[in-house]
C-alpha cells in the first residue's frame, strides 16, 4: 500500500497521522463515525470527527471538524475482533494505528519498514475490534 499524503508517527500502535501539513491525533478527541465502501469506484472510507473544542487534533494549526481516510482499489477489508487489542474502551476511540505484513501470523509488526515492503492497515479500537485494509493506496482527506 502507498500512503499518499501522509505517514504514521509511529508505525506501530500509532495515534497520530501526519499530513496536509498538520498532525492529526485520532486518539484523544476523535471519534471514530464509521466506515463505507463504494463498489464502482472500489473505496473505503473511514471517517473521524472531532468536537468543537480548541486544538481537538493536538495541532493548532488543525481547524478540520473531521477528516478521512480514503483508500483506492481495495483488495481486502476485515473487521473483526483484535487479537493484540485488549477491550478497555469504546468503539469509537482508535486504540492503535499499525502497518502490518499482509501474511497472517505471530511477527507482523515491525519497528521498521522499507519503501518496499507490502503492508496492510491495522486499526484497533478500544472495545478490542480492529479493521485491517489492503488496498493499493491510502489518502487522507481533511473534512470542514
Amino acid at each position: 500500500m502507498k500512503m499518499t499524503n501522509f505517514i504514521l508517527d509511529d508505525p506501530t500502535q500509532a495515534i497520530i497521522l501526519i499530513g496536509l501539513g498538520l498532525e492529526w491525533d485520532l486518539h484523544n478527541y476523535a471519534t471514530f463515525t464509521g466506515l463505507s465502501f463504494e463498489a464502482i469506484s472500489n473505496t473505503l472510507q473511514l471517517e473521524w470527527k472531532v468536537p468543537h473544542e480548541s486544538n481537538p487534533w493536538g495541532c493548532i494549526d488543525n481547524h478540520a471538524r473531521g477528516c478521512r481516510i480514503v483508500f483506492h482499489r481495495v483488495v481486502s477489508v476485515k473487521v473483526g475482533p483484535s487479537v493484540g487489542c485488549p477491550q478497555f474502551g469504546e468503539a469509537d476511540t482508535l486504540h492503535g494505528l499499525s502497518k502490518v505484513t499482509p501474511e497472517a501470523g505471530q511477527y507482523r509488526f515491525k519497528k521498521e519498514w522499507s519503501d518496499s515492503a507490502p503492508f496492510n492497515l491495522l486499526f484497533e479500537f478500544g472495545n478490542g475490534w480492529a479493521i485491517e485494509v489492503d488496498a493499493e493506496s491510502a489518502e487522507l482527506v481533511a473534512a470542514t
